[in-house]
């Protein structure tokens, strides 16, 4: 049973650990918005720390499902033991909590799917407006260059654009 209750704090961990990575994804959203690069960086290596933290998780865990088909006797399951194994083996109480962490954590495991991939959206929008952009901008400038009388080199831009730096 200790197993069990090492595997129920595991999945509580996770969770929080994944509601962490929810609000990073989130931000990273209002970031790409707002075109913030430094704070979009910051926020990908936060979150690339927790998500690393959730994989030793992981790990844990499967030693300790592992654990548990030893201590159960399941050696000749020709599958691996998913947590539905685990839940219909508890007492109705402790199998409820379980079951409701494991709900609670593929909700959420959704929800950081859809937020990553509306991230992903809005990043390729902004770089295909900002690849736009600069097409546009080589089209309108031209370089002239010579030398004077002097034989000193004369550089200028004809059709010269001011840029805003935090477009």
């Amino acid at each position: 049973m200790d197993t069990v209750h090492n595997i129920e704090n595991i999945l509580r961990r996770e969770l929080q650990l994944y509601e962490q990575v929810c609000d990073l994804e989130e931000r990273k959203g209002e970031a790409i918005i707002s075109r913030d690069g430094t704070l979009l960086e910051a926020l990908s290596h936060e979150q690339e720390s927790v998500l690393n933290e959730i994989l030793k998780l992981e790990s844990r865990r499967s030693e300790l499902i592992e654990a548990y088909r030893k201590e159960k006797k399941l050696d000749d399951l020709s599958r691996e033991i998913t947590l539905r194994d685990i839940i219909n083996s508890l007492n109705e109480d402790l199998g409820n909590r379980i079951f409701q962490l494991g709900v609670d954590l593929k909700v959420l495991l959704y929800k950081i799917q859809a937020l990553a991939q509306t991230n992903e959206k809005l990043a390729r929008d902004h770089i295909e407006v900002f690849t736009l952009l600069l097409k546009e901008i080589k089209g309108r400038l031209s370089l002239r260059t010579g030398y004077n009388k002097e034989a000193v080199e004369n550089c200028s831009i004809d059709n010269p654009l001011v840029i805003n730096r935090t477009a």
